[in-house]
């Protein structure tokens, strides 16, 4: 059962929390297995948000832009690595 919307940002919150707190992307996902069990949100989400929060050094547990907007950013050097995958393909 996938977590509902307030019930995912809570979970960021969380992960926000441990990670100040110095904990790893494992043990933050084994915590909120225990806390919230099949509503925990998923492995790679978990990472995504830990690495946001301790390398890239991002504040808000609050998602950018709207629904579906994914947490990944546009950039010339993603826009020509595409550019050249079409090429390719042709």
């Amino acid at each position: 059962m996938a977590p509902q919307k307030e019930e995912r940002e809570e979970q960021r919150y969380v992960i926000k929390h441990y990670c100040a707190l110095n904990k790893t992307a494992y043990q933050i996902r084994e915590i909120l297995k225990a806390t919230y069990s099949e509503n925990a949100l998923g492995r790679s989400t978990v990472y995504r948000w830990h690495e946001a929060f301790v390398k890239e050094g991002r504040k808000s547990a609050k998602l950018r832009g709207g629904p579906g907007t994914p947490m990944t950013k546009l950039t010339e050097t993603m826009i020509n690595t595409a550019a050249v995958i079409v090429k390719e393909d042709k």
